[in-house]
């Protein structure tokens, strides 16, 4: 269930895309004038350092929090650029805005200035900035989605307020409807100077965009948020604002796929590679000095995270089941893990490819600040693989050892052979000496970045990891000859990928080896009990819940009356289950076959009070109605990668209906007629965590009913636009509750 296993889906109040704090004025607007502060958070200036003042040049648009979309036609290898985040006003100091230093921009390869084609370019800011109420991201559109004629779209910028006029210091908005392709490509009009690849809005000779707006976003309204539909590319030589000469956007529908590519290559190793703080990439030493990089010899096990969105990345296998890698990712997508590989272009005998079925984040992780540590997660695969010469299991370290300074290790993976290099297609190993914490926390070395969590190897300026290599294992002998996995590629230096005394910093798998034991159990270990799924109760001795949260090689209890699971509360009571009935069409290959549905039977019935109560079944085979508002409940996560919550959280969702939710841009045929799907705004939605939850509706008689298990959620996020929670239909399944139950 790799993709679909963000399972459980959360309840996130955090900054989204296309939802600004502060509204834009859209009801009122005829011409340009100021826009309300902050109304287009996503709005940035891109300037360039002219004589050692930074002057304003284009707009972009972020779109997440290190990338910016601009335009191709902003940008000059001459130059060098910073982006500034969170502005009204670009002549005077305000609170809340950031200037952000440029790590790399990549120009469409077929951008072509004399057609002006390809007119789009993404800037790589050197390190993610914070998202608040003045800077926040705008949402990308459906891939291929076109506009309608006349659609009502929003041009922002600070470009000239009339041709050959002054350049606006306050952020400057104005209406544009859409002008259809067969309207704008009429040789009165635009004709073949405009392409299927661009969209036109404006041209009633009043209102356009202007020099010093290239490059900035055509802002329109989708179904609950904003979404960046073009970037300003030309206009009309005779003037900003010429009748029939509307201005033109590079149409960013048309170019999803190239800007996931992009994301792909560059953040191949996650987002916490070797960036550490910055870059996050990091590579596998360079090609030259004595003690370079040699190509590794067939047999050495080895495993390969495949993301046709993030790109490469490397992990070790430290169980049957469990690969252990780096959590150094933006967001997790549709993955497969690749192992027994040594080329990773050729047909290999022996290798193989298997999906994920869960993949578990360490609770601690903040991917806002990798330096804080806990940069660990586990795979779970779908089944077991077949261990041969080619695969084979890595060694876990003893719990909490150290390695002491200039012991050599291997660092190992496919990453780039040195700073912004190629990626090699063979697996490639490089020695590293480890660095002991002493040396590696001096200030002149990583300073406090370091924590004792980590190991550190390299610094030399010769060898070191690199972009590609996160999540790849740090390999080091044991006492008994064994290799260990003592180390998972975690950061590096933002300055290069083998930098002085700026060693490779790896997640010290030692210090977590208690960890990895419990959550391969599904957060049960030496009778310490952990959360793993919601469920609900529908009888004293009964338990709904999903089926993808099930093992039948774990032991569960079930906590009722629970509010704060860390706190002891009066009237909650654990209980053992007697037996768990898993739904017999359920494929834990197949999550969006359906199915996902199963029920505990409780040892012994337990006594309802004001704290445990069952909750109502609904009518057999009942619709919710588009709109009716539910609320998921759960302790999943507050966010996409967020703090687990202590205490019970709820969030409204409204009802999609299947017509709705079925659509391409929507779930398409992911989601069936035996699931219900709510939310879909961006802004709430359940998380991982809250998996096996109810969805809790309000009946006709007031009583409330259990209308949805949930299931599945989207790998792009826990509060993705268009993507609603998908949820078991309970109704569906009267008839295999009630016969179960017999």
């Amino acid at each position: 269930m790799f993709g679909f296993v963000f399972l459980a889906l959360l309840l996130g109040y955090a900054y989204s895309c296309g939802v600004p704090a502060y509204p834009p004025f859209v009801a009122r607007v005829v011409g340009g004038e100021d826009a309300n502060p902050h109304s287009w958070p996503w709005q940035i200036s891109l300037q360039y350092d002219k004589s050692g003042v930074w002057a304003h040049t284009c707009g972009g648009t972020l779109i997440a929090t290190n990338w910016v979309l601009t335009a191709a036609h902003c940008i000059s290898n001459s130059r060098t650029y910073r982006v500034l985040l969170g502005k009204q006003n670009l002549e005077v100091e305000e609170p809340g805005s950031v200037a952000a230093a440029v790590e790399k921009i990549i120009v469409h390869e077929k951008w072509n200035s004399f057609l002006t084609i390809n007119d789009i370019a993404l800037v790589k800011l050197a390190e993610p900035v914070q998202l608040s109420k003045t800077i926040q991201p705008a949402c990308l559109p459906a891939n291929g989605a076109i506009l309608t004629q006349d659609f009502p779209c929003y041009i922002t910028g600070w470009g000239r307020l009339w041709t050959n006029g002054p350049i606006s210091d306050d952020l400057q908005q104005a209406l544009l409807p859409v002008v259809d392709h067969a309207t704008c490509s009429q040789w009165d009009w635009w004709g073949f100077m405009v392409r299927e690849t661009m969209v036109c809005a404006g041209g009633d000779g009043v209102v356009s965009g202007c020099q010093g707006d290239s490059g900035g976003p055509l802002n329109c309204h989708g179904a609950n948020a904003w979404e960046v539909h073009g970037i300003v590319s030309f206009g009309s030589g005779l003037g900003c604002n010429t009748y029939k000469k509307p201005t033109v956007f590079t149409r960013v529908s048309a170019y999803i796929d190239w800007i996931n590519e992009v994301g792909s290559q560059l953040n191949s190793l996650g987002p916490s590679l070797v960036p550490s703080l910055h870059s996050k990439w990091f590579c596998c030493c360079p090609t030259k000095m004595r003690h370079s990089c040699v190509q590794c010899q067939k047999g050495r096990p080895k495993v390969r995270l495949l993301s046709h969105y993030l790109g490469v990345e490397v992990n070790s296998l430290s169980t049957k089941e469990l690969p252990l890698t780096s959590v150094g990712f933006h967001s997790f997508q549709t993955y497969l893990v690749f192992l027994g590989k040594f080329d990773l272009t050729a047909a290999e005998e022996g290798s193989t490819a298997i999906r994920p079925q869960k993949i578990i984040v360490h609770e601690g992780w903040n991917a806002d600040n990798v330096a804080d540590g806990n940069d660990i997660a586990l795979i779970k695969l779908s089944q077991s693989v077949a261990l041969s010469n080619q695969i084979q299991p890595a060694c876990l370290p003893p719990a909490n050892s150290l390695l002491a300074s200039g012991v050599i290790c291997y660092v190992t993976g496919w990453g780039r052979l040195y700073t912004n290099g190629p990626f090699p297609n063979k697996l490639q190993q490089g020695p590293l000496a480890v660095v002991d914490y002493a040396t590696c926390s001096l200030p002149s070395w990583w300073g406090s970045t370091v924590k004792r969590t980590m190991v550190c190897a390299g610094g030399d300026g010769v060898i070191s990891s690199c972009n590609g290599d996160s999540g790849g294992p740090l390999n080091c002998r044991g006492a008994d000859g064994k290799w260990e996995v003592h180390g998972i590629v975690s950061f590096g230096s933002s300055l290069g990928c083998n930098y002085y005394r700026k060693p490779s910093v790896f997640t010290r798998v030692s210090a977590f080896n208690n960890w990895i034991a419990t959550v391969s159990l599904q957060y049960s270990s030496s009778g310490n009990w952990y959360h793993t799924c919601g469920g609900t109760l529908i009888a004293p001795n009964w338990v709904l819940t999903a089926a993808h949260c099930i093992s039948s090689s774990l032991t569960y209890r079930v906590f009722l009356g629970k509010f704060n699971l860390k706190a002891t509360e009066q009237g909650s009571s654990p209980a053992s289950p007697e037996k768990i009935i898993v739904h017999e069409g359920w494929n834990p290959n197949r999550i969006a076959n359906g199915n996902d549905i199963a029920l505990i039977k409780l040892s012994q019935s337990v006594a309802l009070s004001n704290q445990i109560q069952p909750a109502c079944l609904p009518p057999a085979n009942s619709l919710l109605a588009s709109g009716v508002i539910c609320y998921v409940t759960g302790w999943g996560r507050l966010y996409t990668n967020g703090a687990l919550p202590d205490k019970l959280q709820q969030g409204p969702l409204p009802v999609v209906v299947y017509a709705t939710c079925s659509l391409p841009s929507w779930w398409g045929s992911s989601v069936k007629t035996t699931m219900v799907c709510a939310g879909g705004d961006g802004v709430i939605s359940s998380c991982n965590g809250d998996s096996g939850g109810p969805l809790n509706c309000r009946g006709a008689d007031g009583k409330w009913e259990v209308h949805g298990i949930v299931s599945f959620g989207s790998s792009l996020g826990c509060n993705y636009y268009r993507k609603p929670s998908v949820f078991t239909r309970v109704s569906a399944f009267n008839n295999w509750i009630a016969t179960v139950r017999v």
